[in-house]
């Protein structure tokens, strides 16, 4: 990950929860839309009830036009606060979460998913293929289709072949939600370079999500087969990876000397349908595109840049406060939320942050950058290798993001 970013000094908080009500609140009181305690289920359902029947009862004794319009409202209101998972708790996201989780995917010094990527891999050499290969079999194993976009463009250091990869759990779905990495580090002449952060943890996380979630999704998928057709296949939303190549500069940042494979599959894709019985390009099937990067030291603060992604900013951060709330997250990091909320960087002008997702958001695709804020101390330092992990904060990250899918697909019944 290349390209600068300004320091402006952010304030940031955890959310706090309210006990009473156990409704998610920001730090000026204001409550949020997420009910998840169960034990108050129950009440809600019942204050519902007595204020549907007043309120119906107001409605329907009242004449004129206007009482149409109030009706209208009234429903509205009735459903505000209420979610498409009714009152399913963190504990039933969890559940789905746990079932296929393997404890040590993440581990730093024998992680099954995370230590084999924690290795040089620059764009050409021997490593970097090995990587490659690791990242294949994996989604085979699983059984993901798989999409290889190779090609070959000019560098500062002559012509280079890249290998997107791309794997979709449900292909015939007609809506995508991206989790995207770059798994190519950066070369320099005179030092060992490993980017931990840069993006090995991005790409573990990718993969273990996968992994944990994928028997959910497989059920998922057969019953949304059972119960509807393939023309309910078609309408549903599964999740897509992306492993990105040759996102690093080989020399300086440029135009043209840095995110050699995000450039090239956004032209791509703005050409292809996504296909053949629809007109849909594979750009305009992606609900949003997540992008992780320089992710896995520790107390990282992420904030939303971008305006029409906030409700799934704030997804994150809603996830992130009932799972310390619980005491599901493990790291020390209570002070402080990994998600906080900043009217000063959102849609920034002067926020230039180049990253794998600016060729998607110049062509008009939801983005939501997942990148601390400011950069790792040891961004493009030698540093920027497994010493530099906290493997707390890389099963938190990787857990909050599971149950960002979980919601977002409604998987909790799987």
């Amino acid at each position: 990950m290349d390209g600068p970013i300004p320091l402006i000094n952010i304030k940031r908080k955890r959310p706090s929860i309210s006990e009473e009500e156990g409704l998610l609140y920001d730090n000026n009181g204001n409550s949020s839309n997420i009910q998840y305690m169960e034990k108050h289920k129950g009440k809600f359902e019942s204050k519902t009830g007595f204020l549907k029947k007043i309120f119906y009862g107001i409605s329907f004794s009242i004449l004129g036009i206007g009482s149409i319009f109030l009706v209208m409202l009234i429903i509205k209101l009735l459903q505000f606060g209420s979610s498409s998972d009714g009152n399913v708790t963190i504990e039933n996201y969890v559940n789905v979460v746990a079932k296929h989780t393997k404890n040590n995917n993440l581990n730093i010094s024998n992680g099954n998913l995370l230590t084999p990527l924690l290795v040089e891999r620059v764009v050409g050499t021997e490593s970097h293929k090995k990587v490659q290969e690791f990242i294949v079999n994996h989604f085979k194993g699983l059984q993901w289709e798989m999409e290889i976009d190779t090609f070959e463009n000019n560098t500062p250091l002559g012509i280079k072949t890249f290998s997107n990869y791309i794997f979709t759990k449900n292909p015939i779905s007609e809506r995508r939600i991206v989790l995207a990495a770059h798994y190519d580090s950066k070369y320099f002449k005179d030092k060992v370079f490993i980017g931990a952060t840069d993006s090995a943890v991005p790409c573990a996380i990718l993969m273990d999500i996968a992994e944990s979630l994928n028997f959910a999704l497989e059920n998922q998928q057969k019953k949304i087969e059972n119960e509807e057709g393939k023309d309910g296949l078609r309408k549903s939303t599964t999740v897509q990876m992306i492993f990105f190549d040759g996102e690093e500069a080989f020399e300086n940042w440029t135009n043209t000397d840095s995110i050699y494979g995000a450039r090239h599959l956004a032209e791509k894709w703005e050409k292809e349908t996504l296909n053949s019985s629809t007109t849909m390009t594979k750009l305009q099937s992606i609900d949003v595109f997540v992008l992780l990067d320089l992710l896995g030291t520790k107390n990282p603060s992420f904030t939303n840049y971008y305006k029409n992604t906030e409700k799934y900013f704030n997804n994150l951060s809603e996830i992130e406060t009932m799972l310390l709330n619980k005491k599901y997250l493990t790291t020390t990091n209570n002070s402080n939320a990994f998600f906080y909320h900043s009217e000063a960087l959102v849609d920034a002008p002067k926020l230039f942050i180049d990253d794998d997702h600016k060729p998607f958001l110049r062509k008009n695709v939801p983005i939501l950058h997942i990148i601390p804020y400011p950069f790792p101390k040891v961004w493009h330092t030698e540093a920027d290798n497994a010493n530099a992990l906290d493997e707390n904060t890389i099963k938190d990250l990787s857990l909050v993001f599971k149950l960002f899918v979980v919601q977002q697909l409604h998987l909790n019944n799987y």
